[in-house]
């Protein structure tokens, strides 16, 4: 639907008109600044960071994978963690 309105002598002063739009936005995750903060945290401080202070999907518990698997802890340098980072497909 478009309004246009006009004076009395006939020329266009305000044209009104509906205009829709649509984006995706993603999160921007900086692995290095995650990897430094889960660094020497334990098991649950580490899930916990990275449900509370990441932006993850909704309803999900990031996967922790200790190697080897009798480690209790996050290693303590950054640059001994992985991260995978999988994009949610919607």
């Amino acid at each position: 639907d478009v309004l246009v309105t006009r004076d009395e002598n006939g020329r266009i002063l305000n044209v009104f008109f509906t205009m829709a739009g649509r984006c995706t936005a993603r999160a921007q995750i900086d692995p290095e600044a995650v990897k430094a903060q889960i660094a020497n945290k334990s098991f649950n401080e580490a899930i916990e960071y990275l449900r509370t202070r990441v932006d993850i999907a909704p309803n999900t518990v990031p996967d922790v994978i200790f190697s080897p698997d009798w480690m209790w802890q996050m290693p303590v340098l950054p640059i001994r963690i992985t991260l995978i980072i999988q994009e949610n497909p919607q």
